[in-house]
């Protein structure tokens, strides 16, 4: 997709995964969008990238209001659910190539722990 002349224009880019279709992992679908190499290593459209942090928007606040529930979900602020999940690495400072193998180390839902590595 060409989300970086999609983002440039103004327009919001949500992001999901296509699961059960494909794997759930938005990590590496970040480094694919900041890169945009895929898992061959082939660039595809070098020109259509997105910084880490429009990635990860993309997945949080964007895809939040994607489904018209960015009052409550989508980023960690008061009053709003505690669905999150806690990483091995800063995925903003993270090199790009590396985004993938970041872990998920725990999963919190409604402000309780749900999983834990």
């Amino acid at each position: 997709y060409r989300i970086g002349a999609i983002s440039k224009s103004g327009l919001i880019v949500a992001a999901s995964s296509a699961a059960p279709a494909s794997r759930p992992d938005p990590l590496t679908a970040m480094r694919a969008a900041v890169t945009r190499r895929d898992q061959s290593g082939a660039t595809l459209n070098a020109g259509e990238g997105v910084s880490a942090m429009q990635a990860l928007r993309m997945y949080t606040t964007a895809a939040a209001y994607a489904v018209c529930q960015e009052a409550d979900r989508g980023s960690i602020a008061p009053g709003r659910r505690a669905d999150l999940a806690v990483l091995s690495a800063n995925p903003i400072a993270a090199p790009p190539e590396r985004l993938g193998e970041i872990d998920v180390t725990m999963t919190i839902v409604g402000g309780r722990i749900a999983w834990r590595m």
